[in-house]
């Protein structure tokens, strides 16, 4: 949850979280959505990309060969795919009515861990924070106006890895 103003017990349930969080004006947010079964509690945005997750599914004898013979930004590079089953159920959700600002994360505070206690973690903060990137179209660099644009979906995520998305433009409709 994004713009809350207090801490909150981790023993509470989610639906109650939720409820809480919203009714602060707070924008809840889904991640780890491959993990999701039911969509009954409200969130608004969901996370279409995750890097961890991403290496969770991933064989360790690939990710092992991938780190020895390639550079960083290769490794990392060579390590993302496309996240088809995440965007189905976002695809699903907004054709069920749910409105849903798309989000990518990496959860570098896990980096990446291969073959348990024996492995060793691959990829700095600088590397992984490298990889891709979400922006949020706000007026000002300010929490509120930011908590809104997320809530009004004004929100567009950017492999960076891919190239540099500046300029970047968007239309739709038959004016556009």
């Amino acid at each position: 949850a994004f713009g809350l103003r207090e801490d909150f017990n981790k023993g509470t349930g989610a639906a109650e979280l939720s409820a809480r969080f919203r009714a602060e004006g707070g924008v809840v947010a889904g991640g780890h959505i491959e993990r999701i079964d039911t969509w009954s509690l409200p969130v608004d945005a969901i996370e279409i990309y995750n890097l961890h997750a991403e290496f969770t599914e991933s064989s360790r004898w690939s990710i092992l060969w991938r780190f020895l013979f390639l550079p960083a930004d290769c490794f990392f590079e060579g390590s993302i795919s496309h996240p088809t089953e995440n965007l189905a159920t976002w695809d699903r959700l907004l054709a069920e009515g749910k409105r849903l600002a798309p989000l990518v994360g990496c959860d570098a505070h896990e980096n990446i861990r291969f073959f348990g206690p024996l492995g060793g973690t691959v990829g700095t903060y600088n590397e992984i924070f490298r990889l891709f990137s979400n922006h949020v179209l706000a007026r000002e660099l300010r929490e509120d106006l930011i908590v809104d644009a997320i809530l009004k979906r004004r929100v567009y995520s950017v492999f960076d890895y891919l190239g540099d998305a500046s300029g970047f433009q968007m239309s739709y409709g038959r004016d556009a």
